[in-house]
């Protein structure tokens, strides 16, 4: 893997693209992203978004936000955090509501790119749990059931948005090899009623 300077070098075989070329693609991302964002509950959660796209348009985009490279494999990585991660976004998109969707009655679907603090005065619900004694022996069968059913639970997805560009090679009994890159978008939705 290479640091984040490194990352953000143009590397041999990537080309310059006129902006409309980068536009195209930055409207093609959105457009995808967006047709994730769905009105029902069902569909928040843990997504994914998967464009065709060259190295070089993928670069184009993203360059200045890569974060890993590893040139083995020819793959990038970008990691978007905190705060500011949306507006970062909409900077790279050209698209200040490329990742929110409205709905009638002011519902909107959107992607959670950072948890916002919570409110001091709301209530805890894991606080409340005043019905559960403490001071109850555990059966130790119980205990081992408990955890393995810990270890098969998914492991919980960070609050952040990456992007990532890779390609997938093919070839035949000749050896000609063939590949297409693209760009896999993982990000979490939720949906919201505004107030």
């Amino acid at each position: 893997m290479k640091n984040i300077n490194e990352a953000n070098n143009q590397k041999p075989g990537v080309y310059l693209l006129p902006p409309e070329a980068i536009a195209e693609i930055k409207m093609a991302i959105v457009y995808e992203i967006k047709n994730k964002l769905k009105q029902h509950a069902k569909h928040t959660g843990f997504c994914r978004v998967k464009v065709n796209c060259t190295e070089s348009e993928f670069f184009w985009i993203f360059n200045g936000n890569i974060h890993q490279y590893n040139p083995k494999s020819g793959s990038y990585k970008c990691i978007f955090r905190g705060e500011g991660a949306y507006d970062v976004l909409s900077q790279i998109f050209d698209d200040t509501n490329w990742g929110i969707k409205y709905f009638g009655y002011s519902q909107r679907t959107f992607v959670l790119s950072h948890m916002p603090p919570q409110d001091i005065n709301d209530p805890d619900p894991l606080q409340h749990s005043s019905n559960i004694d403490i001071e109850t022996e555990i059966d130790p069968l119980q205990e081992l059931n408990s955890t393995t059913d810990l270890n098969k639970r998914k492991k919980q997805k960070p609050i952040q948005v990456t992007v990532e560009w890779k390609k997938k090679t093919v070839s035949d009994a000749q050896n000609i090899v063939n590949f297409i890159g693209y760009v896999l978008i993982s990000f979490i939705v939720s949906r919201e009623k505004e107030v």
